[in-house]
């Protein structure tokens, strides 16, 4: 296997202020741009003017609190030998040990778009809302805290991680208003082109500054030279495995214990 360069962080930033530097923050397919490391709203999306907010940081969950999954394939149990062995599976049996609810609205083949709200009218290149799927089903759970999850399928389709962070920060912009918490996990490896691969890390670069403390780190511990690790890949390139789902519930549940993002009730 040919050995991908790493690409520092240090080395995509200084890229991305030179395109915002010379212009090229938006390029000719009209998609959101990023100006000081900050994603603007994302035109394709066509959801109209928006206004970013963030949740309040450490957001106190009530000791009964709901969490509702969205997001692809992995999140809906892609790769795991059985659904309990799925990180999604693994996250809401932790929750049941205290008597707490998990609703998983996670589909595969799903992007960020599919998650907008069905206000929103994408262009024709670009999937559109799933109004069994979004944002909007996803408030109608009325959720304490919200888990996204949308590792890889829009890079995988060419899309710039400028619309991808865009539109996860009107996900959570929505869920901020209506007062509710929300997490978003990483990127995550998988076995596609140099370039697709590029997107992955410029995603997890921007949802790093944007969202800070409320991101799970998945990528380093899931690759190998920049790809899915072999020994965790289920056999499609695509989706981890068993061990693999694993590492991932315990990246979360790490990071939500640590209450930064949300403090957990004791």
């Amino acid at each position: 296997m040919t050995k991908l360069p790493t690409i520092s962080i240090f080395a995509m930033l200084a890229m991305l202020a030179f395109l915002t530097g010379c212009g090229a923050g938006e390029d000719d397919t009209g998609e959101g741009k990023t100006v000081m490391g900050l994603v603007s709203q994302n035109t394709l999306a066509g959801c109209g003017e928006i206004q970013y907010l963030s949740p309040e940081p450490a957001a106190v969950l009530p000791d009964n609190f709901r969490t509702v999954i969205m997001g692809s394939s992995s999140a809906a149990g892609a790769g795991a030998s059985s659904p309990s062995l799925s990180w999604a599976g693994q996250y809401a049996a932790w929750q049941q040990q205290s008597n707490r609810t998990t609703v998983n609205l996670a589909k595969g083949g799903h992007t960020t778009y599919h998650a907008l709200p069905e206000y929103c009218q994408p262009a024709e290149s670009r999937a559109q809302p799933d109004i069994a799927h979004n944002i909007s089903r996803v408030l109608a759970e009325q959720p304490d805290l919200v888990l996204i999850a949308y590792p890889s399928n829009d890079a995988a389709l060419g899309w710039a991680a400028t619309e991808s962070v865009s539109n996860i920060m009107l996900l959570r912009t929505l869920l901020a208003e209506a007062g509710v918490a929300s997490v978003v996990l990483s990127a995550k490896p998988r076995n596609m082109s140099a370039a697709a691969i590029t997107r992955l890390q410029q995603f997890d670069m921007l949802l790093s500054k944007e969202v800070k403390d409320c991101v799970v780190p998945l990528f380093d511990i899931l690759q190998l030279d920049q790809r899915l690790n072999p020994a965790l890949d289920s056999g499609d390139g695509v989706h981890v495995n068993d061990e693999g789902h694993v590492l991932i519930f315990n990246a979360l549940r790490d990071m939500l214990t640590q209450g930064r993002c949300v403090v957990l009730p004791e």
